[in-house]
């Protein structure tokens, strides 16, 4: 099991740009949920006095760029990461058609079409949570 997980991350080295900038978005992500979460703590706290709305500006303002912003790096950070995830899909399955493709027929003979076909797809399609809920924050 260890050693197939090495090797499934060794694959995804080729990718491994696109893979640390969206792990990057996804920290700013979660520090924008966090600013977003203590500005709109702040301006709770303060209204709480009743200042005059220029008190609360600061706050304001903030709540608005950590609220942006929040959205803007998750929508990013998932652009990326789906990209890398679906080329890296493309290289799986050119890479095992490519090793299959030299043993059909003769080696295939014994497999149903359908049972071949559905054992190709449910592999693959496990892969393809590999860097998306396995490898990324």
């Amino acid at each position: 099991m260890r050693q197939t997980f090495f090797r499934l991350v060794k694959l995804t080295m080729a990718y491994k740009n696109r893979m640390i900038t969206a792990a990057i978005l996804g920290f700013l992500t979660i520090g924008s949920s966090i600013g977003l979460l203590m500005t709109s703590a702040y301006i709770i706290a303060k209204a709480a006095l009743h200042p005059s709305i220029a008190d609360l500006q600061v706050g304001i303002v903030g709540v608005r760029f950590f609220g942006i912003s929040r959205g803007i790096f998750r929508y990013l950070e998932r652009l990326i990461s789906h990209e890398a995830t679906l080329r890296l899909l493309s290289k799986f399955r050119v890479w095992f058609y490519q090793g299959i493709e030299p043993l059909a027929p003769a080696r295939l003979i014994k497999y149903k079409s359908g049972d071949l076909l559905n054992r190709i797809i449910s592999d693959i399609g496990n892969l393809e949570h590999l860097y998306i809920r396995v490898l990324a924050p």
